[in-house]
């Protein structure tokens, strides 16, 4: 609906823009009813009709599509020659309507100027409108005109080209920022895009793993221990909640993951898992976009230790240094073959995006006793908050 507005109001610009351009042959129809008001012979007024019925037919070909070009419409505009054969035409034109009376027919030079100043985006093509200001100043003075009246003539239509140069460049300036606000608003839309994509990878992917290692720890236990059973059951309903929570959050772009939360649920889910967390806990606060980034990596970390490594033991570090701060996941999964080529997934892709945001580094493949994830954030011009959350 709104792509079908923009056109409508694209189309009705442009065809105001036209009319507007148009409007001025009333001003050559007004010359040539004053040169009719006062007796010719027949055969100058058959020329002089013919002249002008050219003149307008030209002029509506090259106006409307020079005014177009400076619009919205660069796709319809004259070739360079093309224009340059339509303004030489023109000037020629006028020539000999003015040869007929140069008193009645004298503004029919300003359709030519005004179409130059449209036409070509270069000081090559409006180098033709001080040429023509000049040709009229010398036409007139052979003539028998008087120079100070040939000099204000000319003088004029020289100060009115060039004042349709500038209205010309700022209507095509303003395309243009017209044009680079589309661009930033496309932009926006699609980077918007890749990190609901991503959030949305890095929250249900980590909750529906913990959700899929508690629903077998409860159906094994199902038969030996219903109590601790049920527990796991709640843990679901818990975690699923909070999933639930956190995807309305993201959809809402409020959503800030916190490490402190994200050391618990680590913990909990690794323990379902039956794989043992060793680590420190959270002690001083972290700014908060590094907080969060932080908190990410953590989530990050533990799906991958849940889904892929088979791992019994892992071992969290966490320093928190005046200049940087740190996070180092490992854990003991199986080892791969030599020559295992390891290829990052969309979650570790999605992560190293949120780390090099925050001029980070970021380090995750395989070692020789398990799996390492490591990331190092600077702390420098970080905003420091007093809640991570």
């Amino acid at each position: 609906m709104a792509d079908r507005i923009e056109s409508l109001w694209i189309r009705l610009r442009q065809r105001v823009w036209r009319g507007l351009g148009l409007v001025w042959l009333l001003l050559l129809v007004f010359e040539a009813a004053a040169y009719y008001g006062h007796p010719h012979p027949f055969q100058d007024r058959l020329l002089v009709a013919a002249t002008v019925l050219v003149f307008v037919a030209v002029d509506v070909w090259f106006i409307t599509r020079a005014v177009s070009a400076s619009l919205e419409a660069p796709r319809i505009r004259p070739r360079s020659h093309q224009a340059l054969a339509a303004i030489l035409v023109m000037v020629g034109l006028s020539f000999v309507l003015v040869s007929f009376d140069g008193a009645d027919f004298a503004a029919a030079f300003y359709f030519p100027v005004i179409g130059a100043a449209f036409a070509f985006r270069s000081w090559r093509g409006w180098s033709l409108i001080p040429l023509v200001s000049l040709a009229i100043f010398i036409a007139a003075l052979a003539g028998g005109t008087p120079w100070y009246y040939a000099a204000l003539y000319s003088g004029g239509m020289l100060f009115t080209g060039l004042f349709m140069v500038g209205i010309a460049a700022l209507i095509r300036s303003n395309r243009q920022l017209q044009a680079a606000r589309e661009e930033v608003a496309r932009l926006a839309v699609s980077d918007e895009r890749l990190r609901f994509a991503r959030d949305l990878h890095d929250l249900l992917g980590h909750s529906l793993s913990v959700m899929v290692l508690k629903a077998e720890l409860a159906h094994r236990l199902a038969g030996q221990s219903p109590e601790l059973a049920a527990q796991q059951a709640a843990d679901i309903e818990r975690v699923g909640r909070q999933a639930l929570r956190e995807v309305r959050e993201a959809v809402e772009g409020y959503r800030q993951p916190s490490l402190e939360q994200e050391l618990v649920n680590a913990k909990s889910g690794l323990k379902a898992a039956g794989v043992s967390l060793t680590g420190p806990s959270l002690s001083d606060p972290l700014p908060a976009v590094l907080d969060s980034t932080l908190a990410w990596a953590l989530r990050e970390g533990v799906t991958n230790v849940l889904r892929h490594s088979h791992a019994t033991a892992a071992v969290l570090r966490l320093e928190h240094a005046p200049e940087e701060a740190i996070l180092e996941l490992t854990d003991d999964g199986c080892a791969h073959e030599p020559g295992f080529e390891f290829k990052q997934g969309h979650g570790l892709h999605g992560l190293r995006e949120r780390v090099e945001a925050r001029q980070g580094h970021l380090q995750a493949g395989p070692t020789p006793d398990g799996f390492r994830l490591f990331v190092r954030l600077p702390l420098k011009q970080a905003p420091v908050a007093a809640s991570a959350a």
